[in-house]
């Protein structure tokens, strides 16, 4: 009895598990009454409250023709009657519901499939017998799973279905709506699509970004999952997540994250997918038992078992019904020869002494076999009428036809199997039903790889803006929410500065690339540009050392877009302002933890300056707050490593300090050098007379130079963009920047500075197209054009770049290149 109350317990459950809304099954075989249990894994009511039965599915997919002897019958654990070993399935059963489990070392795992694609692969499995199972894949291109969902599908899905061994990607459906606009309607995907007009209302109003779940990925427990994300959340592993809500009824699964302001819902949906059940990869193991052995089997295989079993069945059930109609007719002869001569029967019957006599008389007398005399001695009086012996003689004749039929069948394999077909697409077309799980296609229609959920992937590589304050604020801004504007102007805010807080830096990078942290104490750290935090261009901003994940602020003076930290020929320049400088290779700085890394060797009361990338060939130029340049050649740096300290660069004067570095690139260093190497030589073949006896070499060394930003490079560039503290700027001609020999000189006059005045900062410009971006320390942001700032010789004072209110100075200048701007288009 205890074995039995153990038994009951174990079926209950496992009905409850296949009648929950999550349907492990495509196809419910059992119908329920009563509660069994939930998607969120609530457990299901006592058996006494329940009831199931079997679903018109089951008798139509596995019970038809069960009599008929279709199948063999084995006795029962306890000998007491007899089961069948297998059910007559019209369909391949294995394949539409899939299965899983262990038993004496051998597991298995098979996915459900569609029940119309499966029978149209059987379909091309009969009328191709040499068919591969890589051309089967064209109708079951991948498992469906009840609770629908989106697959990856991958070069491990098509291994599952030719070796047995493989692998598909499931995820959940998702799709993006705002606070204030409204449930969108079922069936949006994850990848994105055109917003309807109420969301793009919604979200230029400021709504938040809600990720909804609408299917779960196939044997996931809603509630489980929405602790988990609790959890990831609570231990700060998921970022930009407001809130998580289980907002599920009986019209469907609606499971809501909501995105914080300022995140990408791109991103934080990708961060899910990767750290949650919400994405989970479905490992085949396409294990059956093939004649009592198990056996891995590929999806030919499958087909071809099943329809081996069922042409074996089809051929049985004829069998049985030959028979069946042959004894039938045996019969009917019997009684229409007793019909023929009845006087003569009806006496012998009459003149026997019982039954058996009656019986041996019939078969004596009259030639009837035993089952033919049981017949007529059954023959009621009514049968005795010339209707009846009508209707015999009927019978008969539709039996010859049946027997003639049924024996054509059983010698004609085609015939078979069309009725095998026939009758499974019958099935399929009362019981198939459109496929649940989607399956991702690339732009190419393609199946989507499982690579395809990089970060890289989700998140558009589009042109950004970040900035900085002194005091740790940063945000990213799209370079369209600035329009350029003439030179001279007022600007525009650059957001809600707080009390005592200024801006420090101002970047243009693309949304792919790493930002490189550089501290003004000489560490590095590192984070992805699109994981700034975007905000409006009135918003102040979210704390640096909340982006990074630092337990305290820093000030960092530096911050450098990285594309690929990989190449051994990468250099990272640094300045500190005391004049030093130091090259590093960047790929010493390819693995930042989150503590950071230290990047130089300070001296007392020295601070980190500047940050730049270069390469082998590259030229430096170096400015100091004094209005002075210095250019030299890279070369002369050594490479140094990661922890050391820095040589001179540049010797300052009294009270001034280093404010900025330009690194020009290899090519264009050569191009400046060559530039000014003609130059040079055009004035050397000029007559002695004409230059000036009583000009010093230092003064004939600046009308040399004067006379090159003089020329043509003027007007086409490139130039180094010089921005003084009061708002005046200028572009110098980089081949008037003469290149010297050595490193730690004192520098050349690079603009004139008025009385208080000083250099802020010095950028390269490549173009006329290119945008200028000037931020003051009290907040204010311009953006013109850098063709709007006049170029002139280095003994120029400049022009008025922007406007300052009073005590207010120039804190940073940023270059928007002209190729940022083209991919905007």
């Amino acid at each position: 009895m205890a074995s039995d109350r153990f038994w009951l317990a174990d079926s209950h459950q496992t009905v409850s598990n296949v009648l929950t809304t999550c349907s492990h099954v495509i196809h419910v075989q059992v119908s329920g009454h009563g509660n069994f249990g939930s998607l969120d894994d609530d457990p299901p009511a006592a058996m006494r409250y329940t009831e199931c039965r079997l679903a018109s599915a089951a008798e139509d997919m596995l019970l038809d023709d069960l009599d008929a002897n279709t199948v063999d019958f084995g006795t029962t654990f306890d000998a007491s009657q007899e089961e069948p070993l297998v059910l007559p399935s019209k369909v391949p059963h294995l394949l539409v519901n899939g299965t899983q489990g262990i038993a004496v070392g051998i597991a298995t795992k098979i996915p459900p499939h569609n029940l119309v694609e499966v029978v149209a692969a059987l379909k091309a499995l009969v009328d191709n017998p040499d068919v591969t199972s890589a051309q089967l894949m064209k109708h079951v291109p991948a498992p469906d799973f009840p609770t629908g969902g989106e697959l990856i599908v991958s070069p491990e899905t098509q291994a599952a279905y030719e070796t047995g061994n493989g692998s598909v990607l499931l995820r959940a459906t998702a799709q993006i709506e705002y606070e204030g606009s409204g449930r969108r309607k079922a069936g949006a995907q994850s990848k994105r699509s055109a917003v309807s007009s109420m969301e793009e209302d919604a979200a230029a109003a400021g709504g938040k970004a809600l990720i909804v779940f609408t299917e779960m990925p196939y044997q996931v427990c809603k509630s489980d999952l929405v602790q988990r994300i609790a959890e990831l959340v609570e231990s700060k592993a998921l970022d930009g997540i407001a809130d998580v809500r289980d907002e599920s009824d009986r019209t469907g699964v609606r499971l809501v994250v909501e995105v914080k302001r300022n995140f990408s819902h791109e991103l934080v949906l990708n961060q899910l997918y990767k750290n949650t059940r919400l994405q989970l990869k479905f490992a085949a193991n396409m294990v059956a038992l093939v004649n009592g052995v198990p056996r891995t089997l590929t999806l030919k295989d499958f087909l071809q078992h099943f329809l081996d079993f069922r042409v074996d069945v089809v051929e049985r059930r004829a069998r049985h019904r030959l028979a069946k109609a042959e004894a039938r007719l045996h019969l009917v002869e019997g009684l229409l020869l007793a019909l023929d001569r009845l006087d003569q029967v009806v006496q012998a019957i009459r003149s026997a002494s019982d039954g058996p006599a009656a019986k041996a008389s019939l078969v004596s007398g009259f030639g009837l076999t035993e089952p033919q005399a049981e017949g007529v001695l059954a023959m009621t009086l009514r049968r005795l009428t010339g209707l009846e012996a009508g209707k015999l003689r009927d019978e008969q004749q539709q039996l010859t036809a049946t027997i003639g039929d049924l024996k054509g069948l059983l010698g004609s394999r085609e015939r078979v199997l069309k009725v095998v077909m026939d009758e499974a697409e019958v099935v399929a077309a009362k019981h198939g039903r459109p496929r649940r799980s989607k399956i991702l296609l690339d732009q190419s229609g393609a199946p989507a790889a499982e690579s395809d959920i990089r970060e890289e992937d989700v998140i558009p590589n589009t042109p950004s803006l970040i900035t900085v304050s002194s005091r740790g604020f940063i945000k990213r801004m799209p370079t369209t929410d600035w329009e350029a504007q003439k030179r001279g102007g007022k600007g525009k805010s650059a957001g809600r500065l707080r009390d005592n807080d200024a801006l420090e830096d101002v970047l243009s990078v693309m949304a792919h690339n790493t930002l490189l942290f550089l501290s003004a104490s000489g560490r590095a750290f590192s984070v992805k540009a699109h994981k700034v935090p975007e905000a409006t261009r009135t918003a102040a901003g979210s704390a640096v050392s909340q982006v990074l994940g630092l337990p305290a602020p820093e000030h960092f003076p530096t911050l450098l877009p990285v594309s690929s930290f990989s190449d051994e020929d990468a250099r990272l320049v640094l300045s500190t302002t005391a004049g030093g400088i130091k090259c590093t290779q960047l790929s010493a700085f390819q693995k930042i933890k989150k503590n950071g890394l230290g990047a130089i060797k300070l001296d007392e009361g020295e601070r980190l300056a500047a940050g730049a990338l270069a390469r082998p060939g590259s030229t430096v130029i170096l400015a100091s707050s004094g209005g002075m340049v210095a250019h030299f050649s890279l070369d002369t740096v050594r490479v140094s490593g990661r922890t050391a300290g820095s040589i001179k660069g540049m010797k300052l004067k009294p009270h001034e300090s280093l404010v900025s570095m330009t690194v020009l690139p290899p090519d264009l260093a050569q191009l400046v050098a060559a530039a000014q190497a003609a130059t040079k030589a055009a004035d050397d073949a000029e007559d002695d007379d004409n230059r000036s006896s009583d000009s010093s070499p230092q003064q004939e060394q600046e009308q040399h130079e004067d006379a090159v930003s003089s020329s043509s490079s003027k007007d086409t560039g490139p130039w180094l963009l010089l921005i003084t503290s009061k708002g005046h700027g200028k572009r110098v001609p980089l081949d008037g920047i003469s290149i010297k020999k050595g490193r730690g000189t004192q520098g050349i006059t690079g603009i004139k500075l008025g009385a208080g005045d000083s250099l802020a900062l010095a950028q390269l410009v490549m173009s006329r197209d290119d945008d200028v971006v000037l931020a003051s320390r009290q907040g204010v942001m311009i953006r013109c054009s850098a063709a709007d700032i006049r170029a002139m010789g280095r003994q120029g004072k400049g022009v008025r770049v922007i406007s300052l209110n009073e005590g207010d100075e120039v804190q940073t200048v940023a270059v928007v290149p002209a190729e940022h701007k083209t991919a905007l288009a």
